[in-house]
């Protein structure tokens, strides 16, 4: 097994209703320290749609990675630790 992959058990608390623990390297790990979940990445996906939609109208084109990582960045920049 890859080291960054852990076998989940599901029973253990670590994953439930669309939630589970990670790690910054990713994947799901029963000990990380990050919270992921299904609800959070919805509206992300809902938010990523309205800023594609907003250069498609304004640039006829859709926004590029970069483009979206700034845009993010700018918004998370006054955010606290």
């Amino acid at each position: 097994m890859d080291d960054d992959l852990v076998e989940i058990d599901f029973a253990s608390g670590s994953f439930f209703d669309g939630w589970w623990r990670t790690k910054k390297t990713g994947g799901m790990h029963p000990d990380g320290d990050l919270i992921m979940g299904d609800e959070p990445a919805d509206i992300m996906g809902e938010a990523l749609s309205a800023i594609q939609a907003a250069y498609q109208e304004r640039w006829d084109r859709e926004p590029s990675k970069e483009e979206l990582r700034r845009v993010f960045n700018f918004v998370l920049a006054p955010m606290p630790e």
